[in-house]
């Protein structure tokens, strides 16, 4: 834990990687990157608006992802299982910073949860 926290100083490191890897349509590296975002900014600001951007950014790349890819490689891309864990985390990340449970959450970030939501329909319409 203790190494943990240290590494967390360093995550604007794996923040560029991730917006520079997503940049340029390497979606895979970029959800790992943004998976180590969230995972050290958790250890060193947990319960915080860093918290809820990484998870919000990780959710988005994985919905961005599977939207780029044509019908027939959809299977190279993440699972609906994925994105809706992502999105599970980004909502239980919203509630511990504001509180004001799943409605608040989706009101709030309605803009940003378009995405995922089309990616979502995209990924369970198979």
């Amino acid at each position: 834990e203790s190494r943990r926290l240290w590494r967390s100083q360093f995550v604007w490191g794996d923040h560029g990687l991730a917006m520079a890897a997503e940049q340029a349509g390497l979606f895979k590296e970029a959800v790992e990157a943004y998976q180590n975002c969230a995972a050290l900014i958790s250890a060193g600001a947990p319960s915080s608006g860093y918290e809820l951007k990484y998870r919000m950014m990780l959710t988005q790349c994985l919905a961005r992802w599977s939207l780029s890819l044509p019908p027939r490689q959809a299977s190279a891309g993440p699972s609906a299982a994925s994105l809706k864990e992502a999105l599970r985390c980004a909502e239980e990340a919203h509630d511990r910073h504001y509180g004001g449970g799943g409605r608040h959450f989706v009101v709030r970030m309605k803009r940003r949860l378009e995405e995922a939501y089309a990616a979502l329909k995209k990924l369970t319409s198979k």
